[in-house]
């Protein structure tokens, strides 16, 4: 009994140090459900208030049609008592469905959950038994890549760009084949979950060195650039290295800053074209057309 109460001990301490390793449902679908449902609930009741305003005393009779719009508290007497129950629960109805549409809508914003760490789920000994997510019971193709449209995280990994999700990707691969040899040697006799909750996700390893290359390569890429465009005499290839450089650099930055939109991509290029372009005007002794 006491194994099987401590048996995803490990997984829950790790979810306390990475946030990013847990995993969970959106239950967009019944979501979806529980609000159409209310909004037709708030139609009937709408249409039960339209009803008692068009019965009750202080509102004229006849053809004119009445809306729960037109109820206010100035009308509100004893002998219309049932009208106020019935707005009441109206109102109680609507403030819900808000309530319950603010909070879908918080649910359908939490982030994917990161390959990585889907990956890394699959390590863990007795979570995933007979097609089951253990904690839960549920299949396991919701924890499980592909990864599942209905499953969310409750925090993204600080960097989403392509290289990284690359890097990662094949130094984890490399990772696990060598590392599954030396652990098997180094942890001879260790309990199999112990070992794996002493192995740590990497994963600050991976975004330092991203980091730091970033940092480096931009100030090289524009050194470079410098340095080509003042080796050529021609002031046509001139800007035609310009443009070149600027594919290369936007190209660049849509690899290295994550997931830039267009005109963050644009300003920055145009920025970039911009330093090169002074460059060649202030260097160029060409007369133009040469």
């Amino acid at each position: 009994m006491q194994g099987i109460r401590y048996r995803y001990s490990a997984f829950y301490q790790d979810i306390t140090t990475y946030p990013e390793l847990a995993i969970f449902r959106r239950f967009t679908e019944e979501w979806a459900w529980m609000l159409y449902n209310q909004i037709t609930d708030i139609h009937q009741k709408a249409k039960e208030c339209n009803a008692a305003l068009a019965q009750s005393q202080g509102f004229p009779s006849g053809a004119t049609v009445f809306s729960v719009t037109d109820w206010h508290r100035v009308h509100m007497r004893e002998d219309n008592r049932y009208l106020s129950v019935k707005v009441e629960a109206l109102m109680d109805s609507i403030r819900k469905y808000s309530q319950d549409l603010c909070l879908a809508h918080a649910v359908a914003q939490l982030p994917d959950h990161s390959r990585y760490f889907t990956e890394y789920l699959e390590s863990y000994p007795n979570l995933f038994e007979n097609g089951l997510f253990g904690p839960t019971g549920e299949e396991e193709v919701f924890y499980k890549l592909p990864k599942h449209p209905d499953s969310c995280a409750l925090k993204s990994i600080p960097r989403r760009d392509v290289l990284t999700n690359l890097l990662i990707d094949k130094t984890r691969s490399l990772k696990t084949r060598i590392g599954s040899r030396l652990r098997k040697l180094w942890n001879r006799g260790e309990d199999a979950q112990q070992v794996q909750s002493n192995e740590n996700v990497n994963l600050g390893t991976f975004i330092a060195i991203m980091d730091t290359f970033t940092c480096l390569y931009v100030p090289l890429l524009l050194s470079a650039s410098m340095f080509v465009v003042n080796c050529i005499q021609s002031t046509r290839i001139r800007i035609a290295m310009i443009g070149v450089f600027g594919t290369i650099f936007s190209i660049s930055f849509k690899l290295l800053a994550g997931q830039p939109t267009r005109s963050e991509v644009f300003a920055a290029t145009a920025a970039y074209s911009a330093v090169l372009s002074v460059f060649v005007g202030a260097t160029s002794s060409d007369p133009v057309g040469r």
